[in-house]
Formats: C-alpha cells, structure tokens, sequence
C-alpha cells in the first residue's frame, strides 16, 4: 500500500532502515524489534487477512521501548480495537 511505498522512498533517501516481516510469523517479528524505534503493522492484513498477535508484540515492543503503531483500517474497530 501507500505505507509501504512511503518507507521505501524514505529509505532510498537514507531517512530510515525498513524491515518487512511476515506479521503472521510473532517470532520473526519480535527478532526485528531488536534496534528498531518503530513497530508498524497492519492488523488483520489487506488483502490476506493475517492476523498480527497484538498482545504479544505489544508488550514485547513496549518491553524494548519501541513505539508500536497498528492499521486496522479493514477490520475497523467493530471488528478488532488494538487499543
């Protein structure tokens, strides 16, 4: 999406390191937590409907002080309220 095309022009102009991770895979996630300043995610996935483990990674990030930030322009939060 927009987001995604955003980080990479920002990272092209050396204004940030962007690393995309399967949201599905917590492990993963939580392994490129490591140095970053930043967790953003979208939660469920448009469009294949992955589903991010929004606990988890919220405490993990918040353990390491990373700011998270969740998209859940799909669900809407009838569906799913991250916070």
């Amino acid at each position: 999406g927009s987001m995604l095309a955003l980080g990479a022009q920002l990272q092209q102009a050396g204004r940030l390191a962007l690393r995309l991770v399967d949201i599905s895979d917590t492990g993963a996630v939580v392994e490129a937590l490591a140095g970053a300043d930043w967790l953003l995610l979208e939660s469920p996935t448009n469009p294949l409907i992955q589903v991010a483990d929004l606990p988890a990674l919220g405490a993990e990030a918040a353990r390491l002080g990373v700011r998270m930030a969740v998209d859940n322009t799909f669900a809407t939060p009838l569906l799913q309220n991250p916070l």
